[in-house]
C-alpha cells in the first residue's frame, strides 16, 4: 500500500468538517441531553480545528521550508493518533465513559507530540538555509512572513500544553478555578487563532496580490495577544475576575488588530474565500463582545456560555475554515478548483445561518424563553453545511487523482 503526502492531506481535510458537522449537531442536541455539550466542544477543538492545522501543514511547511519531511509514515500516525482520540473523548463523555475519554486524551496529546516532533525533524533535515537578508531590504511580504514565525511558533506550542492539560485534568480534579473554560481558552486562542494569524499573514497576500498596509498592526497583534492570552487563561485558574477583564481587552485589541488588517487583503478575493472570511470576522465581534461582556458581568457569562462557544467555534472557526479552504484546498489537492463551485455560497449560507440561528436559541432557551428541543435545528441546519464543505473537499481530492503524482513511500 502506496501512503503519499496527498492522501494524509484529503483525510485530514475532510475528516476535520465531518467532525465540525457532527459537533454542531451535537450542540443542539446537548441541550436536552447535557452530557454531549461537552462531547460537542471537545469534537469541535480536537477532532476539527487540530485536524485541519495538521492537514494544512502537511503541504505548507515543507513548501514554506524548502524541505522535506524525514518519515510519512510518522506524519501519518500523527494525523490518524488526532482523529481518533477526537473521537473517543466524544464517545466516551457523551456515552458517560471515562475510559474512553481517558485513552482519546492520550492518543490526542500523542497527536500532538508527533506535531512538533515532526516539525523537529522536518527543520532539522538536509536542505539550503534561505540567505539573510537586511530588514530594510526586505520586500512588504518578507517582513510580514517575519513577523508571522512567533504566531505560528506559540501555536505549535500551545497545541501540546492543551492536550497535555487535558490528560492531567483526567486524573487531577483541582479544587478551584474553572479548569474546563482554561482548557477551551487554551486551545481556541493559544492553538487556533495564532495558528490563523500566522497562516493569514504568509497566504493571503500571496493569494490576493494586495500587501498588508500596517507592519505596526501586526506588532500591536502579537503584544496584545501574549498579554491577553495568559492572562485570561490564568485568571481562569485562579478565579481572579480582574486579571480576566485585563486579558479580555488585551485579546480584544489583538483580535481587532488582525481583522482590520486581514480583510483589506482578503477583499479581492473569490466570493466564497473573501465571504467565509468576512463572515467569520462578524461572528468573532460577536464573540469578543461576549467576551467583554462576561468580564464585566460573570453572571451573563454562566446564561450565555454555550451561544458564546458556537459564535466562536462554528460561527468563527467553522467559517474561517470554509473561507480559507475554498480558496485552500484545490491547492493542496493539486488541482486547478474546488470540484463543485455551486456548492460553495449556500454552504456557507447554511453555515452563517445555522450558527447565527443557533446561538439566538440557545440564549433564548438559557433565559427560559424557548424549549430545549428547539435548539437542535439551526444546529441540524449549520452541520449540513459544514457536510456539505466536508463533502466537497472529498471531491476535490478525487478530481483528476489519477493524473497527479506525489511522492510516496511503500
Amino acid at each position: 500500500m502506496k501512503l503519499n503526502q496527498r492522501s494524509i492531506i484529503a483525510i485530514a481535510v475532510t475528516a476535520a468538517p465531518v467532525a465540525m458537522a457532527v459537533a454542531l449537531v451535537l450542540a443542539g442536541y446537548s441541550q436536552t441531553n447535557g452530557a454531549w455539550w461537552t462531547a460537542s466542544v471537545q469534537l469541535a477543538v480536537l477532532g476539527g480545528i487540530t485536524i485541519m492545522i495538521y492537514g494544512v501543514n502537511v503541504q505548507a511547511l515543507p513548501v514554506h521550508s524548502g524541505k522535506q519531511w524525514r518519515s510519512l509514515p510518522l506524519v501519518a500516525t500523527q494525523v490518524g493518533a488526532g482523529i481518533a482520540g477526537a473521537w473517543l473523548v466524544a464517545l466516551g463523555y457523551g456515552w458517560r465513559e471515562e475510559p474512553l475519554v481517558r485513552i482519546g486524551h492520550v492518543l490526542a496529546f500523542a497527536g500532538a507530540v508527533l506535531f512538533l516532533a515532526n516539525l523537529m525533524l522536518l527543520f532539522s533535515g538536509p536542505g539550503a538555509r534561505p540567505p539573510r537578508i537586511a530588514w530594510h531590504e526586505r520586500t512588504q511580504q518578507q517582513k510580514v512572513d517575519r513577523l508571522a514565525i512567533p504566531f505560528t511558533m506559540l501555536s505549535g506550542l500551545m497545541v501540546v500544553v492543551g492536550t497535555a492539560l487535558a490528560v492531567l485534568l483526567d486524573f487531577w480534579q483541582p479544587s478551584s478555578g474553572r479548569w474546563d473554560l482554561v482548557w477551551a481558552h487554551v486551545m481556541l486562542l493559544g492553538f487556533f487563532f495564532p495558528m490563523a494569524s500566522g497562516t493569514s499573514y504568509h497566504m493571503l497576500a500571496r493569494w490576493s496580490g494586495r500587501d498588508f498596509r500596517s507592519l505596526r498592526l501586526i506588532g500591536l497583534h502579537l503584544i496584545a495577544f501574549l498579554i491577553g492570552m495568559p492572562a485570561m487563561t490564568i485568571a481562569l485558574a485562579i478565579d481572579a475576575d480582574m486579571v480576566f477583564r485585563i486579558g479580555a481587552i488585551a485579546m480584544a485589541v489583538s483580535m481587532v488588530a488582525w481583522a482590520v488588517n486581514i480583510l483589506p487583503v482578503a477583499w479581492p478575493l473569490a466570493a466564497a474565500a473573501r465571504g467565509g472570511i468576512a463572515l467569520a470576522m462578524g461572528f468573532m465581534v460577536i464573540g469578543i463582545g461576549f467576551g467583554v461582556m462576561f468580564a464585566l458581568d460573570p453572571a451573563a457569562g454562566a446564561r450565555l456560555r454555550s451561544t458564546h462557544v458556537v459564535s466562536n467555534l462554528f460561527g468563527f472557526a467553522g467559517l474561517l475554515i470554509s473561507g480559507f479552504g475554498y480558496r485552500y484546498v484545490p491547492q493542496l489537492a493539486g488541482v486547478p478548483h474546488i470540484c463543485w463551485p455551486r456548492l460553495e455560497l449556500p454552504q456557507l449560507g447554511l453555515m452563517t445561518v445555522g450558527s447565527g440561528v443557533g446561538m439566538l436559541f440557545m440564549g433564548l432557551r438559557m433565559y427560559g424563553h424557548l424549549e430545549p428541543e428547539a435548539v437542535i435545528w439551526p444546529c441540524l441546519v449549520g452541520g449540513i453545511g459544514m457536510l456539505l464543505f466536508a463533502v466537497n473537499a472529498a471531491a476535490t481530492f478525487g478530481y483528476r487523482a489519477e493524473t497527479l503524482r506525489d511522492n510516496s513511500v511503500s
